[in-house]
């Protein structure tokens, strides 16, 4: 992971340094209760992670993030994909290939 990506995912997390520290607990721990469940972190992380996730829906979701390691490793390694996504040099589609896409059958 390139330093970039590093402090790319540290601000996303709101965490400073190389390294982002595991949550506390896993949220199947009935002590520690979020507003938001892992169906809707998962559904939202695109949103989050591009940063078009609205305030309250992000602040809720960071939260979550904070109680279950589940969520927060499948949202670091969505968000790592992502930056080494956004990394990747661009590369012109063959004329090709966009003939054969355009051909594929579509289900209506």
């Amino acid at each position: 992971m390139t330093a970039d990506n590093r402090s790319w995912l540290a601000r996303l997390f709101r965490r400073s340094g190389n390294s982002i520290p595991d949550p506390v607990d896993p949220c199947d721990d009935p002590s520690m209760e979020s507003d938001v469940d892992c169906g809707e972190v998962r559904a939202s992380a695109s949103d989050y992670i591009d940063g078009e996730a609205t305030p309250s829906l992000a602040h809720r979701i960071k939260d979550h993030l904070g109680l279950c390691r589940d969520c927060d490793g499948w949202v670091k390694t969505l968000a790592a994909t992502v930056g080494f996504t956004r990394d990747l040099p661009k590369q012109q589609v063959p004329d090709s290939l966009r003939a054969k896409i355009r051909d594929i059958p579509r289900d209506n």
